[in-house]
């Protein structure tokens, strides 16, 4: 007898920073340091899985945040290892061999965040949902973006916002522009709530000095 529940399959984001020219990283690692970043990607992704490269996840076990990350589970995507892997003094994450199989083992979370390097990226947003009955959908539902203005760091990895998303297939669903002054800062446009007002003085004297930081959020159109 059919079933007259309505199944939920998770919402599927990829999560990503970036320069204006599309600077994502170097090396292994991330080519600036943001606070105020690093507070945005913890209030989406807090309590969801979160899928990594093999090479962006070696890159944070080297840096403060560490791997795998607090309240997350966190695995890895890589045709190159086999079993749990990245061990370290926080421990280590499942190792999935293809982006499908990933999102599969997760969908029983609300969402699953896709969390880079570049390659994750174009996979993630080249590919269609796993699930049979959305085998002709696209796997990616939203886009999270913080952009930060050219200058201020070096780097040798990028990827562009055009390879990132279409406007054609994305819209502009929140968006929030930040000018950082000192250890504070200030709300230019606000139609999307982001951060708490009351969060202040969060910046570090270790951060980059961008002068400011754009937030974004962008929805699949429905077909």
């Amino acid at each position: 007898m059919p079933s007259d529940k309505k199944i939920i399959y998770p919402e599927i984001c990829v999560i990503a920073a970036m320069t204006e020219s599309g600077l994502v990283g170097r090396g292994d690692g991330m080519p600036w340091r943001s606070s105020l970043d690093f507070k945005w990607f913890q209030q989406n992704t807090m309590g969801y899985p979160l899928l990594f490269g093999r090479r962006t996840a070696i890159g944070m076990t080297k840096g403060p945040g560490g791997f795998p990350l607090k309240n997350r589970p966190c695995a890895v995507l890589s045709r190159q290892m086999t079993s749990a892997a990245l061990i370290s003094p926080k421990g280590g994450a499942p190792v999935f061999n293809d982006l499908d199989e990933a999102c599969q083992y997760y969908s029983n979370f609300d969402k699953i965040f896709i969390a880079g390097g570049p390659s994750i990226y174009r996979e993630a947003l080249t590919s269609n949902k796993p699930w049979i009955e959305l085998v002709d959908r696209p796997l990616v539902d939203t886009v999270i973006l913080t952009t930060f203005p050219d200058g201020y760091c070096d780097g040798d990895v990028y990827f562009k916002q055009s390879e990132l998303m279409d406007d054609s297939d994305f819209f502009l669903s929140g968006e929030e522009t930040f000018k950082l002054n000192g250890c504070q800062y200030q709300p230019l446009y606000t139609p999307a709530k982001i951060l708490r007002k009351t969060d202040v003085c969060i910046l570090k004297e270790t951060d980059t000095p961008f002068p400011t930081i754009r937030f974004e959020i962008w929805r699949r159109r429905e077909r």
